[in-house]
């Protein structure tokens, strides 16, 4: 568990716990990442909690796609749906998920991760850190797409850095190309801003 000690006083603290569990379902193991907030009041008689609130997220898992029916399994999820995005006239989308880009081809029903900070074996600490985002920019007909990555860079050539990437993704080339980056001194939380 990583706590995030969000706000402190003499006497009211807030303090986040972010971590991951692993769950058994129908279809598989299933991945959550958990937050939890907790606000507490401490008085030298006792403690109280003041606020408590736990939000779950299930983790996009290609191996949980329904090819047979046809059918993405996003999970549990309190991401919009609006997210997703479909290039005009297309028979593709991409959309992201769990600060990943995904490119879904509904002809070849085939799903294909664009993006990802996230390894294969992973201790959940270094490279599912959630202090940057996705934003696509653009998707033409061909299934390129145009799409930014910025915030705190996890891995890769900037690791450690704060700044903007610029990519565009070419489908028919399962590829992807960096156009630019600009380094920025601000945080990722006014960055977002």
């Amino acid at each position: 568990m990583i706590p995030t000690i969000k706000e402190i006083t003499s006497d009211i603290s807030s303090i986040e716990l972010d971590y991951y569990v692993k769950g058994t379902t129908d279809d598989g193991t299933e991945i959550y990442q958990v937050k939890e907030f907790f606000r507490v009041k401490y008085t030298p008689g006792r403690m109280y909690l003041l606020n408590y609130q736990r939000t779950m997220e299930a983790q996009f898992d290609l191996s949980l796609m329904s090819k047979a029916k046809g059918e993405l399994k996003l999970g549990i999820s309190s991401d919009n749906p609006a997210d997703l995005y479909v290039g005009d006239g297309s028979n593709s989308m991409c959309f992201v998920r769990n600060g990943e880009l995904w490119y879904y081809n509904l002809d070849a029903n085939q799903a294909t991760c664009v993006f990802s900070f996230r390894q294969k074996s992973t201790d959940y600490i270094r490279d599912t850190y959630d202090q940057h985002q996705i934003k696509v920019l653009n998707m033409n007909v061909e299934g390129t797409i145009d799409f930014m990555v910025y915030g705190y860079m996890n891995r890769g050539s900037y690791e450690g850095r704060v700044g903007i990437l610029l990519y565009r993704y070419y489908a028919s080339e399962n590829r992807i190309e960096e156009l630019v980056y600009i380094p920025v001194s601000k945080p990722y939380q006014m960055l977002k801003e």
